[in-house]
């Protein structure tokens, strides 16, 4: 982690390949399992594919990805969806429920300069931790306030009652084309769908969060890493 200071964990590698650790760890856990992935879904579509009597243990996937607009990494694309659109297709479509935590949001909740300087000076070292992260991203970045990014998705996953979501029947293009890896969000109201509905065998029902209480969602990351905070 660079020059934060962390003492270097005693782990050891583990042998089992990211598929099977997942499988072990969602066999192992005496109730159903939320996945909360926040990076391209290659592995979980692995584990889907691979171990399909497990992943009946799984409650939701909780996922960063996505957008119901525009995209990042292209145009049309946000970027954990773009690098690996085959496997997002199959999680979306793999009957486990899926909320999407995506581009709509995912900018909205931030920290500022001022609130870094403030965990630094913290007696609690996981808000000096947060605190000097802060300030890295601010200095790189050359912005203020500055995103929280995939912190949202977990805290969706944590506190729903934070966040407004809708159901949208979705499509993750896996063509060639300039919309590769966009997550196609059928937005209209249910006559225009009845007149050309999507195709049914790629299209899967997911839950898209729209809408946050974003000072909620920042002071809950705030009292999380500093017990302290006021």
């Amino acid at each position: 982690m660079g020059d934060l200071g962390i003492t270097p964990s005693q782990r050891t590698v583990d042998k089992r390949s990211a598929v099977e650790l997942l499988r072990d760890l969602i066999e192992q856990s005496d109730e159903p399992v939320t996945l909360v992935p926040l990076a391209p879904l290659t592995n979980v579509a692995l584990f889907l594919r691979a171990f399909p009597e497990t992943a009946k243990k799984l409650h939701r996937i909780v996922l960063m990805g996505g957008s119901t607009s525009a995209g990042n990494a292209t145009a049309a694309a946000e970027f954990n969806i773009w690098h690996d659109p085959e496997a997002a297709a199959i999680v979306f479509q793999s009957g486990v429920p899926i909320t999407m935590y995506g581009l709509d949001v995912f900018m909205r909740p931030g920290v500022t300069s001022a609130e870094a300087d403030k965990l630094v000076s913290s007696p609690e070292p996981s808000a000096q931790f947060g605190g000097s992260l802060i300030h890295a991203f601010i200095e790189r970045l050359r912005v203020s306030p500055i995103t929280l990014g995939d912190y949202g998705a977990v805290a969706s996953a944590i506190h729903p009652e934070l966040f407004t979501t809708e159901m949208f029947d979705v499509v993750v293009d896996t063509s060639s084309g300039p919309a590769r890896g966009q997550t196609i969000c059928d937005r209209r109201d249910s006559f225009l769908k009845e007149l050309e509905p999507l195709a049914l065998a790629d299209s899967a029902k997911v839950r898209v969060v729209m809408d946050l209480d974003v000072e909620a969602v920042r002071q809950l990351w705030l009292k999380t890493i500093d017990k302290g905070w006021s």
